[in-house]
């Protein structure tokens, strides 16, 4: 397991991810770091991924300061079917 070295107040907190991030995972973070309410945490997270979802489905990057960007990469469809049969 990873582990995510987070701040709640003025002392360091530990926060230990698996492997592979969940929603769970991150509103955790949240929750352990910032001291909102589980479920406000939970909320918050879901904003978050919801609001990153909809700007890339709109056609728009993403950049997330010291993290990098995510875009959507558009691949334009062959206009040629090739067999392997000889076709």
């Amino acid at each position: 397991m990873a582990k995510m070295a987070t701040k709640k107040g003025d002392k360091p907190v530990a926060v230990y991810m698996p492997k592979t991030l969940t929603r769970a995972d991150l509103a955790e973070a949240v929750y352990g770091s910032v001291g909102l309410s589980r479920a406000d945490s939970a909320r918050f997270v879901e904003d978050i991924l919801n609001e990153v979802s909809v700007t890339l489905v709109r056609g728009e990057n993403v950049k997330l300061s010291s993290f990098g960007s995510l875009v959507i990469a558009h691949f334009h469809a062959e206009h040629q079917v090739r067999g392997g049969f000889g076709n």
